[in-house]
């Protein structure tokens, strides 16, 4: 079996953008819980939650971009050939909007083959939007390509 190590990654969580600005506030102990604040929760059970802290929130194109510049950063190299795991949770209402597909049906399975032509990576381009878990299961898929000797990087 083949060792399989993170290099890289981008995320955009209630605590802001940015790998630093996850790790600073869990390992600080700090929790993004709150009372809802951007509409009435009223006819839901929940009444609190993890919100985004800039409003209005970010087109899902803005943040999947930044989210890629950055973990290409971390890892130090660029996107030749690597191959495009998203993990996201899926927002109908922040559909990709970008002057090559304006009006995308189900944008979030068009995103990796948008982000790969933009950035230049190889395949498989897959996105994984099951919710809460989809960034882990992005993470073991791209595991188990490189310990199958599929991919040398993903």
């Amino acid at each position: 079996m083949r060792e399989a190590i993170i290099t890289g990654y981008g995320v955009f969580t209630a605590f802001g953008f940015g790998a630093e600005a996850l790790e600073f506030r869990v390992f600080a102990g700090r929790s993004t819980f709150a009372k809802v604040g951007r509409f009435n929760p009223a006819p839901y059970h929940a009444k609190y939650a993890a919100e985004y802290p800039c409003f209005p929130t970010p087109s899902q194109d803005n943040v999947l971009r930044r989210c890629v510049v950055d973990a290409l950063s971390m890892a130090g190299h660029d996107a030749a050939g690597t191959a495009v795991l998203l993990g996201i949770n899926d927002d109908p209402s922040n559909s990709l909007q970008t002057p090559k597909s304006a009006d995308v049906n189900n944008a979030t399975g068009r995103l990796p083959d948008i982000l790969a032509d933009e950035f230049g990576f190889g395949r498989p381009r897959l996105t994984f939007s099951d919710a809460c878990v989809s960034t882990t299961n992005a993470i073991a898929y791209g595991t188990l390509l490189i310990n199958s000797g599929t991919r040398a990087s993903a």
